[in-house]
């Protein structure tokens, strides 16, 4: 919660927030890269349950930037979610890897495997995922969850085409600026005059 506490008291250039957001970030877009994984694998042709394509990207720019909106107060409100009930699993087993096991069991147990031909295939995939958010939980805390989130809606609540003449091509380029936008941002401050593994710039809460 170091990071966190940071960021609360203004410190919004402080090199530790900005490395942690831009971990989460890169979390976030290799977990999206895992979803598409997994539903190839599936052979599955939609996204995840609850993080559907939002019709409301591609009727108009302003409804855009509502759901991107909407998208930060969400992500805020699920990754605090998340890690108050870590935080709950760790104070009833007193130990963070078995508290972590519950964590992902939890999840894996209330999220659809979406693989009815491929049911364990499917729980197998979606208790990798999990893992992956409690080790973001437990090595870099509350603030990389929270952009890992961010870059996960973005990415998968927008559409995504690499054909740049489709109509909604231009729905894809704010997903995809908005979440380069706080990547560079993270970067830029983090580095700056800095060596790249050095101080704290990777350091956990």
């Amino acid at each position: 919660m170091i990071t966190w506490s940071r960021l609360l008291g203004g410190r919004v250039r402080d090199p530790v927030v900005s490395g942690n957001l831009l971990i989460g970030v890169a979390f976030g877009v290799g977990i999206v890269v895992f979803f598409r994984f997994r539903n190839l694998v599936l052979g599955v042709v939609t996204v995840p349950a609850g993080l559907r394509v939002n019709v409301e990207t591609v009727v108009a720019a302003r409804l855009a930037a509502r759901v991107m909106l909407s998208a930060v107060v969400g992500v805020s409100v699920q990754a605090l979610l998340l890690t108050f009930l870590f935080f709950l699993l760790r104070a009833l087993f007193r130990n963070q890897w078995i508290a972590g096991a519950a964590f992902t069991i939890l999840v894996v147990s209330v999220t659809p495997a979406q693989a009815v031909n491929h049911p364990l295939l499917g729980v197998a995939l979606n208790a990798i995922g999990a893992t992956l958010v409690i080790f973001i939980t437990i090595r870099f805390g509350l603030l990389a969850v929270m952009a890992a989130l961010f870059a996960m809606s973005m990415l998968l609540q927008f559409p995504t085409t690499m054909n740049l003449s489709t109509w909604y091509a231009g729905t894809t380029l704010f997903a995809y600026a908005a979440v380069l936008a706080l990547a560079g941002y993270a970067f830029q401050t983090a580095v700056a005059g800095r060596s790249l593994f050095k101080d704290c710039f990777l350091g956990a809460d």
